[in-house]
Protein backbone atom coordinates (compact mmCIF):
# COMPACT_ATOMS: atom_id res chain seq x y z
CA UNK A 1 0.00 0.00 0.00
CA UNK A 2 1.09 3.24 -0.75
CA UNK A 3 1.62 6.07 1.28
CA UNK A 4 -0.62 8.83 0.90
CA UNK A 5 0.06 12.02 -0.35
CA UNK A 6 -0.47 15.43 0.26
CA UNK A 7 -0.55 17.94 -2.60
CA UNK A 8 2.48 20.30 -2.27
CA UNK A 9 1.43 23.43 -1.01
CA UNK A 10 2.26 26.45 -3.47
CA UNK A 11 4.15 29.09 -1.69
CA UNK A 12 3.29 32.64 -3.48
CA UNK A 13 6.00 35.19 -2.93
CA UNK A 14 4.13 37.76 -0.62
CA UNK A 15 3.94 41.23 -1.86
CA UNK A 16 6.65 43.58 -0.80
CA UNK A 17 5.96 46.71 0.82
CA UNK A 18 6.46 49.87 -0.70
CA UNK A 19 7.42 53.00 1.85
CA UNK A 20 5.11 55.81 0.71
CA UNK A 21 7.46 57.98 -0.60
CA UNK A 22 7.75 61.40 1.42
CA UNK A 23 5.58 64.11 0.34
CA UNK A 24 6.76 67.12 -2.38
CA UNK A 25 6.89 70.49 -1.20
CA UNK A 26 5.05 72.22 -3.22
CA UNK A 27 6.29 74.76 -5.16
CA UNK A 28 5.56 78.70 -4.23
CA UNK A 29 3.64 80.45 -6.39
CA UNK A 30 2.08 83.61 -6.78
CA UNK A 31 -1.51 84.50 -8.05
CA UNK A 32 -2.29 87.76 -8.58
CA UNK A 33 -5.19 89.17 -10.08
CA UNK A 34 -5.63 91.64 -12.62
CA UNK A 35 -7.67 94.09 -10.50
CA UNK A 36 -6.20 97.17 -9.77
CA UNK A 37 -4.97 97.57 -6.23
CA UNK A 38 -5.54 94.24 -5.34
CA UNK A 39 -4.31 90.85 -4.87
CA UNK A 40 -6.19 88.03 -5.39
CA UNK A 41 -5.34 84.56 -3.12
CA UNK A 42 -6.59 81.89 -5.47
CA UNK A 43 -5.19 77.99 -5.59
CA UNK A 44 -3.08 77.32 -8.19
CA UNK A 45 -2.77 75.28 -10.83
CA UNK A 46 -1.16 71.72 -10.62
CA UNK A 47 -2.24 71.28 -7.23
CA UNK A 48 0.50 73.63 -5.86
CA UNK A 49 -0.23 75.91 -2.80
CA UNK A 50 -0.55 79.81 -2.73
CA UNK A 51 1.82 82.08 -0.57
CA UNK A 52 1.46 85.87 0.35
CA UNK A 53 2.31 87.94 -1.88
CA UNK A 54 5.83 89.43 -2.49
CA UNK A 55 5.46 92.31 -1.00
CA UNK A 56 4.52 90.90 2.66
CA UNK A 57 7.84 91.36 4.96
CA UNK A 58 8.80 88.49 6.21
CA UNK A 59 9.91 87.90 10.24
CA UNK A 60 13.48 87.15 9.02
CA UNK A 61 13.79 90.29 6.97
CA UNK A 62 12.79 92.90 9.91
CA UNK A 63 14.98 91.32 11.74
CA UNK A 64 17.66 92.11 9.50
CA UNK A 65 16.33 96.03 8.99
CA UNK A 66 16.47 96.44 12.24
CA UNK A 67 19.74 95.09 12.98
CA UNK A 68 20.83 97.65 10.09
CA UNK A 69 19.27 100.38 11.66
CA UNK A 70 20.53 99.78 15.29
CA UNK A 71 23.99 99.99 13.42
CA UNK A 72 23.37 103.03 11.90
CA UNK A 73 22.50 104.38 14.85
CA UNK A 74 25.50 103.26 16.56
CA UNK A 75 27.58 104.84 14.15
CA UNK A 76 25.66 108.09 14.73
CA UNK A 77 24.95 108.97 17.94
CA UNK A 78 28.91 109.26 18.98
CA UNK A 79 29.10 111.74 16.61
CA UNK A 80 25.67 113.48 17.84
CA UNK A 81 26.97 113.00 21.24
CA UNK A 82 30.21 114.49 20.89
CA UNK A 83 28.96 117.72 18.80
CA UNK A 84 25.89 118.31 21.77
CA UNK A 85 29.25 118.35 24.28
CA UNK A 86 31.47 120.59 22.00
CA UNK A 87 28.37 123.27 22.12
CA UNK A 88 27.75 123.04 25.66
CA UNK A 89 32.04 123.06 26.34
CA UNK A 90 31.88 126.63 23.66
CA UNK A 91 28.51 127.97 24.79
CA UNK A 92 27.88 126.59 28.40
CA UNK A 93 25.30 124.94 30.13
CA UNK A 94 21.57 126.42 29.31
CA UNK A 95 21.15 128.80 32.07
CA UNK A 96 24.88 130.33 31.49
CA UNK A 97 22.75 133.39 29.97
CA UNK A 98 21.20 133.90 33.18
CA UNK A 99 23.38 136.28 35.52
CA UNK A 100 23.91 135.22 39.16
CA UNK A 101 21.53 137.53 41.63
CA UNK A 102 23.31 137.72 45.07
CA UNK A 103 21.41 137.84 48.43
CA UNK A 104 22.48 140.20 51.32
CA UNK A 105 22.20 136.99 53.45
CA UNK A 106 24.60 135.28 50.80
CA UNK A 107 27.84 133.69 51.63
CA UNK A 108 29.79 135.90 48.95
CA UNK A 109 28.23 139.29 50.48
CA UNK A 110 27.29 138.08 54.24
CA UNK A 111 25.24 140.75 55.45
CA UNK A 112 27.57 143.57 54.44
CA UNK A 113 24.70 145.67 52.81
CA UNK A 114 22.78 146.33 49.10
CA UNK A 115 25.49 148.23 47.90
CA UNK A 116 27.87 145.37 48.16
CA UNK A 117 25.24 142.93 47.02
CA UNK A 118 24.42 145.02 43.80
CA UNK A 119 28.55 145.31 43.44
CA UNK A 120 28.42 140.95 43.42
CA UNK A 121 25.63 140.81 41.46
CA UNK A 122 27.63 143.08 38.48
CA UNK A 123 30.79 141.35 39.18
CA UNK A 124 28.98 137.80 38.36
CA UNK A 125 27.55 139.42 35.55
CA UNK A 126 30.51 140.72 33.43
CA UNK A 127 32.92 137.48 34.92
CA UNK A 128 32.52 135.14 31.40
CA UNK A 129 32.73 138.15 28.92
CA UNK A 130 36.01 139.29 30.96
CA UNK A 131 37.94 135.66 31.91
CA UNK A 132 37.39 134.04 28.52
CA UNK A 133 39.18 130.86 28.79
CA UNK A 134 40.81 131.91 31.81
CA UNK A 135 39.63 130.49 35.40
CA UNK A 136 38.01 133.25 38.18
CA UNK A 137 36.67 131.85 41.72
CA UNK A 138 34.01 134.26 42.19
CA UNK A 139 30.64 132.21 43.17
CA UNK A 140 27.77 133.35 45.44
CA UNK A 141 29.15 130.40 48.11
CA UNK A 142 32.56 132.00 48.06
CA UNK A 143 33.20 135.19 50.47
CA UNK A 144 33.93 138.28 48.01
CA UNK A 145 37.08 139.09 50.19
CA UNK A 146 38.02 135.42 49.09
CA UNK A 147 37.73 136.12 45.36
CA UNK A 148 40.28 136.77 42.82
CA UNK A 149 41.50 139.92 42.93
CA UNK A 150 38.45 141.51 44.75
CA UNK A 151 39.24 144.70 47.14
CA UNK A 152 36.61 144.65 49.50
CA UNK A 153 36.60 148.54 51.62
CA UNK A 154 35.26 151.02 53.39
CA UNK A 155 31.56 151.82 55.38
CA UNK A 156 29.08 150.77 53.72
CA UNK A 157 30.89 147.69 52.11
CA UNK A 158 31.72 148.04 48.51
CA UNK A 159 34.25 146.66 45.81
CA UNK A 160 36.99 149.46 45.59
CA UNK A 161 39.61 147.21 43.59
CA UNK A 162 39.76 145.10 40.94
CA UNK A 163 43.54 143.96 40.09
CA UNK A 164 43.53 141.10 37.54
CA UNK A 165 47.47 141.87 36.17
CA UNK A 166 48.65 138.93 34.56
CA UNK A 167 45.68 136.41 34.97
CA UNK A 168 45.59 135.13 31.24
CA UNK A 169 42.27 137.03 30.54
CA UNK A 170 41.37 136.38 27.03
CA UNK A 171 37.56 138.02 26.84
CA UNK A 172 37.02 141.65 26.08
CA UNK A 173 36.27 144.72 28.55
CA UNK A 174 32.56 144.46 29.28
CA UNK A 175 29.81 147.56 30.08
CA UNK A 176 29.26 146.46 33.61
CA UNK A 177 32.34 147.46 34.97
CA UNK A 178 30.81 150.77 34.61
CA UNK A 179 28.59 149.79 37.22
CA UNK A 180 31.18 149.86 39.85
CA UNK A 181 30.97 152.96 41.32
CA UNK A 182 32.53 152.29 44.09
CA UNK A 183 36.40 151.05 42.25
CA UNK A 184 39.45 153.35 43.11
CA UNK A 185 41.90 150.46 41.27
CA UNK A 186 41.54 148.92 38.34
CA UNK A 187 44.01 147.24 36.84
CA UNK A 188 43.78 144.70 34.14
CA UNK A 189 47.19 145.19 32.38
CA UNK A 190 49.66 142.19 30.50
CA UNK A 191 46.57 140.18 29.72
CA UNK A 192 45.34 139.05 26.25
CA UNK A 193 42.14 141.45 26.24
CA UNK A 194 40.22 142.15 23.27
CA UNK A 195 38.07 144.54 21.80
CA UNK A 196 36.86 148.35 22.65
CA UNK A 197 37.39 150.14 26.05
CA UNK A 198 33.69 150.60 27.01
CA UNK A 199 32.57 153.93 29.14
CA UNK A 200 34.42 154.56 32.36
CA UNK A 201 32.35 157.91 32.77
CA UNK A 202 30.50 156.65 36.56
CA UNK A 203 33.74 156.19 37.91
CA UNK A 204 34.43 159.25 39.71
CA UNK A 205 36.21 157.79 42.48
CA UNK A 206 38.44 155.79 40.20
CA UNK A 207 42.73 156.78 41.02
CA UNK A 208 44.49 153.95 38.82
CA UNK A 209 43.52 152.68 35.69
CA UNK A 210 45.79 150.43 33.79
CA UNK A 211 45.07 148.81 30.78
CA UNK A 212 48.26 148.52 28.93
CA UNK A 213 49.70 145.21 27.74
CA UNK A 214 47.02 144.06 25.89
CA UNK A 215 44.85 143.40 22.70
CA UNK A 216 42.52 146.40 23.00
CA UNK A 217 41.69 148.30 19.82
CA UNK A 218 38.94 150.57 18.66
CA UNK A 219 38.78 154.25 19.85
CA UNK A 220 40.25 155.31 23.32
CA UNK A 221 36.69 156.55 25.17
CA UNK A 222 36.36 160.54 26.87
CA UNK A 223 38.19 160.24 30.22
CA UNK A 224 37.03 163.34 31.17
CA UNK A 225 34.54 162.22 33.47
CA UNK A 226 37.67 160.70 35.86
CA UNK A 227 38.24 163.66 38.14
CA UNK A 228 40.53 161.89 40.36
CA UNK A 229 42.78 159.88 38.43
CA UNK A 230 46.67 159.34 39.58
CA UNK A 231 47.90 156.91 36.87
CA UNK A 232 46.75 156.10 33.37
CA UNK A 233 48.95 153.45 31.12
CA UNK A 234 46.93 152.66 28.14
CA UNK A 235 50.27 151.40 26.22
CA UNK A 236 51.33 148.63 24.36
CA UNK A 237 47.60 148.51 22.42
CA UNK A 238 46.16 148.06 18.46
CA UNK A 239 43.98 151.00 19.04
CA UNK A 240 43.00 153.18 16.12
CA UNK A 241 44.91 156.36 15.11
CA UNK A 242 43.36 159.23 16.81
CA UNK A 243 43.85 162.10 19.10
CA UNK A 244 45.12 162.25 22.29
CA UNK A 245 42.30 161.34 25.20
CA UNK A 246 41.04 164.20 26.95
CA UNK A 247 41.82 164.31 30.53
CA UNK A 248 39.74 166.40 33.12
CA UNK A 249 41.19 169.41 33.77
CA UNK A 250 41.59 168.67 37.77
CA UNK A 251 43.86 165.91 37.40
CA UNK A 252 46.58 168.30 36.55
CA UNK A 253 47.03 168.81 40.02
CA UNK A 254 46.87 165.07 41.02
CA UNK A 255 47.96 162.79 37.72
CA UNK A 256 51.54 161.26 38.42
CA UNK A 257 51.71 158.42 35.39
CA UNK A 258 50.64 158.49 32.24
CA UNK A 259 51.75 155.99 29.69
CA UNK A 260 50.11 156.25 25.80
CA UNK A 261 52.90 155.03 23.55
CA UNK A 262 52.38 152.44 21.27
CA UNK A 263 48.67 153.64 20.95
CA UNK A 264 48.69 154.85 17.79
CA UNK A 265 47.93 158.97 19.09
CA UNK A 266 48.54 161.70 16.79
CA UNK A 267 48.18 165.39 17.26
CA UNK A 268 49.36 167.45 20.03
CA UNK A 269 49.17 166.53 24.01
CA UNK A 270 48.09 169.40 26.15
CA UNK A 271 51.18 171.14 27.86
CA UNK A 272 52.81 169.12 30.18
CA UNK A 273 54.08 171.91 32.09
CA UNK A 274 50.66 172.14 33.94
CA UNK A 275 50.55 168.36 35.20
CA UNK A 276 52.60 169.34 38.25
CA UNK A 277 53.17 165.96 39.05
CA UNK A 278 53.75 163.92 36.25
CA UNK A 279 57.26 161.80 36.84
Amino acid sequence: MQPETFPRAVMRPSPLRRRPLPPTKPRRSYVTSTLPNRSLQSPARNGCEVYPPPHKTSIKSTAYRLSRLLGDARRVWPGILSSVLLGVLLLGSPFAGHAQTCAEDSTAVNNRGPALAADCTALLGLKDTLRGTASLNWATTENMNDWDGITVSGSPARVTGLDLSQQSLTGTLPSGLNSLTGLTTLNLNNNQLSGSIPTLSALTSLRYLYLNNNQLSGSIPALSALNNLWTLDLSNNNFTAGNFPTLHSSVSGTLTHLGLHNTNRTGTFPTLSSYSKLA
